[in-house]
C-alpha cells in the first residue's frame, strides 16, 4: 500500500500540524506523514503505510492530538 489521503478539520497552524504528525507517527505501519495543499484546495495529509490499518485508529489518533476531527479518508 502506498498512501491514503486524510482530510482533517481544525488545522490552523504549524503547532497543529506537529501535534497531528506526532500522533499519527505513533501508529503501527505508518512510515511517513506529509502535509499537502493543492492550489485552491483544502489541506490534507498523505499518510504512508506499509500495510492497511483501520480508519478508526487514524481518527482516534487525530482526535487525541487535540480539537481535530477527520473529515474523510481516501
Amino acid at each position: 500500500m502506498d498512501y491514503i489521503a486524510v482530510y482533517v478539520d481544525g488545522i490552523g497552524c504549524d503547532m497543529c500540524r506537529t501535534k497531528i504528525k506526532e500522533a499519527l507517527q505513533q501508529l503501527d505501519h505508518v512510515t511517513n506523514v506529509v502535509f499537502q495543499r493543492e492550489e485552491g484546495a483544502t489541506e490534507y495529509i498523505e499518510l504512508f503505510l506499509d500495510r492497511e490499518i483501520p480508519d478508526m485508529l487514524i481518527e482516534e489518533a487525530v482526535g487525541n492530538a487535540g480539537e481535530y476531527r477527520v473529515g474523510k479518508i481516501e
